[in-house]
């Protein structure tokens, strides 16, 4: 029965059964940094760790696996909620919705639900068409500001909606506030904002909603997705 998700580089895949984990682990397709959750796992463990709980949470998890309460996705179109639903499940789904700009997208751990074009990760993986929905990639650091604290991570992706953060090298909560101060050499000058944590991922991703942005700003971002745009257009012509 497949059962476990693996997490590499912010990107989730699964379900798959625990002879396919162990086969991949076994043929390099995937590394010993490698994380892997299911239930009945309250969190998510390097993939050696879960191969030595294996014949433990073997015994656990049938039972639990049965139960629909336990799987982590919800969305919700017109009003109409739907889950709970495994990630694989969820990806599957929205992609037969046709009005995208109006799903919303919950999971354990979120204070609200949010935009589903607030989850960079799931649009990767839905396979949505930048020019459609853009949000341009970017390379670059983003210096996080918090109360007393100083958090660097590395910068991913950009929108004047907000920005995609990984390897922080601190954890954030969920609606927390904070002010960023975005640095890359492919935008130019730096961009500040606020922006409010509007989900996680357990490998370390971070979607953050922009909640006040200048209007230079904004154009000088307007002006990079453009740009990244057209390079697009380019390489795919």
């Amino acid at each position: 029965m497949s059962r476990w998700f693996i997490s590499e580089n912010e990107n989730v895949r699964g379900p798959f059964s625990s002879d396919e984990v162990r086969a991949m682990l076994t043929d390099g397709q995937i590394s010993q940094s490698t994380m892997v959750w299911g239930k009945p796992q309250t969190s998510w463990v390097d993939v050696n760790k879960w191969v030595s709980l294996l014949p433990q949470l073997s015994k656990l998890q049938g039972p639990i696996e049965d139960s629909a309460q336990q799987q982590p996705w919800h969305y919700a179109v017109n009003g109409n909620s739907v889950g709970p639903l495994t990630r694989a499940e969820l990806v599957n789904e929205l992609k037969t919705i046709a009005e995208k700009d109006q799903i919303l997208v919950w999971t354990k751990g979120m204070k609200a639900w949010a935009d589903l074009f607030e989850f960079q990760d799931l649009l990767e993986e839905m396979g949505l068409n930048r020019r459609e929905h853009p949000r341009a990639s970017i390379h670059g650091s983003a210096i996080i500001r918090i109360d007393d604290k100083t958090l660097i991570g590395q910068l991913k992706t950009i929108s004047p909606g907000g920005v995609g953060i990984d390897q922080l090298d601190s954890r954030l909560a969920i609606g927390e506030v904070v002010s960023i101060e975005i640095k890359s050499d492919e935008l130019g000058d730096p961009v500040n904002m606020k922006a409010v944590v509007q989900y996680s991922t357990q490998a370390g991703y971070y979607g953050f909603k922009a909640q006040s942005l200048s209007m230079d700003a904004k154009s000088h971002i307007i002006s990079y997705m453009k740009q990244k745009l057209r390079e697009t257009d380019r390489v795919a012509a």
